[in-house]
């Protein structure tokens, strides 16, 4: 299915919300990350090598998101002083019906991990902050810092808790 509607290439460039901006209409699972940008071909030839391999188990139906992004000096961005590359993998929940994914999530993340990427803060993960941390050079410094602004966690949630491995 996936080579049928995807096997011809199509670029697009534009301002990022004219392009990145559309209603989906469909529920979905979403997983972005960004990896060193010396280390994209690599990683999208892998992911694209075992999509096909395993199409029979997984109907992989919505191509893969790729965006360059240069870096930056912002304590917990995921380009923080390094150029990326944001690789975005979605599976749409047709009707809202549950589609397999776990194995491609798993797969994704698993290449990601091993080409030292870095996951977007605002979508799904199954980081800790320990991996974080190793990820993120300047975790512990941010830390220190939100503390200072917000001593009393007026600002958190729950997630930010399990992510900055806060107690309260």
């Amino acid at each position: 299915m996936y080579n049928v509607l995807y096997q011809h290439r199509r670029d697009s460039v534009n301002t990022s919300y004219k392009i990145f901006n559309f209603n989906c209409l469909f529920k979905q699972y979403v997983n972005e990350w960004a990896i060193p940008r010396s280390k994209t071909a690599t990683v999208l030839l892998e992911l694209r090598d075992w999509v096909l391999e395993n199409e029979h188990n997984y109907g992989v139906h919505f191509p893969i998101e790729v965006r360059f992004v240069k870096k930056d000096d912002i304590y917990l961005s995921p380009c923080y002083d390094t150029d990326s590359c944001y690789i975005n993998i979605l599976m749409y929940r047709p009707y809202g019906k549950d589609v397999p994914y776990q194995e491609y999530w798993d797969k994704y993340e698993e290449l990601m991990k091993k080409a030292d990427g870095r996951p977007h803060w605002a979508k799904a993960h199954r980081e800790t902050a320990s991996r974080l941390r190793k990820v993120y050079p300047q975790f512990d410094r941010f830390c220190a810092v939100r503390s200072s602004l917000d001593p009393h966690g007026l600002f958190l949630n729950s997630y930010l808790k399990r992510m900055l491995e806060i107690k309260q």
